[in-house]
């Protein structure tokens, strides 16, 4: 059998970022929804359709302070970024306000598994 592993269990977090540097080194978010749309899914081999796409959301401080603490040494690169308020993190409810399926199983070259 496959071993079952709850990401919710662990307090799995994840926040991730896109930027774009222009050559007079200003920065300019690559997160414009007039031209990306940025979405997380889970890929699940024993459903009928085998996306199934998490929300993600602007990360709030609530977020962050989820977050296992970082480093003193990248603590002022984080707080750079944070300022531009271009990281986004997974939802943890689905649109109808449920739960979101944190569970992965399997792996690739069993072609039963789900992962994110």
């Amino acid at each position: 059998m496959t071993e079952l592993v709850d990401l919710a269990e662990f307090n799995f977090k994840v926040a991730f970022t896109v930027e774009k540097i222009e050559s007079q080194g200003h920065h300019v978010s690559a997160l414009d929804p007039d031209y990306v749309e940025w979405a997380a899914y889970f890929f699940d081999t024993k459903t009928e359709n085998p996306y199934n796409k998490v929300d993600v959301h602007k990360c709030t401080e609530e977020d962050f302070s989820e977050f296992y603490p970082i480093s003193a040494n990248h603590r002022h690169n984080l707080d750079n970024i944070k300022k531009r308020n271009n990281f986004y993190c997974l939802s943890k409810k689905d649109k109808f306000g449920n739960d979101v399926n944190m569970t992965l199983y399997g792996n690739y070259y069993s072609g039963i598994y789900r992962n994110l």
